[in-house]
């Protein structure tokens, strides 16, 4: 979870510091990804599943673009960036993602 956090940080404010508020939405937004991946991860043969792995991108896509999040800088503007990096890191980090709970 840590290294989606450093991703959003760097991907979204460029490795600036960031308020209470900006860390708070980073987390929020860290928690909502991360409960996503573990759920379907979960799926037998998940990354060889085509249909499985665009349903999760169209899944954070909603996510990413949900009311909440819209203050983000660059959000919407990267989003394909970064949904193909969440689901890299994911892939390298399965197993890690699913025994995580």
């Amino acid at each position: 979870m840590n290294k989606t956090m450093a991703i959003f940080k760097k991907e979204f404010y460029n490795d600036k510091e960031l308020s209470e508020d900006e860390i708070s939405l980073v987390v929020e937004l860290t928690k909502e990804i991360f409960e996503k991946l573990a759920l379907e991860l979960k799926l037998t043969g998940f990354w060889t599943n085509q249909p499985a792995q665009n349903r999760l991108r169209g899944e954070l896509l909603q996510i990413l673009l949900f009311e909440d999040y819209k203050v983000i800088p660059n959000l919407f503007t990267i989003r394909n960036q970064v949904i193909t990096r969440i689901l890299e890191l994911a892939k390298t980090n399965n197993d890690t993602i699913l025994y995580a709970e």
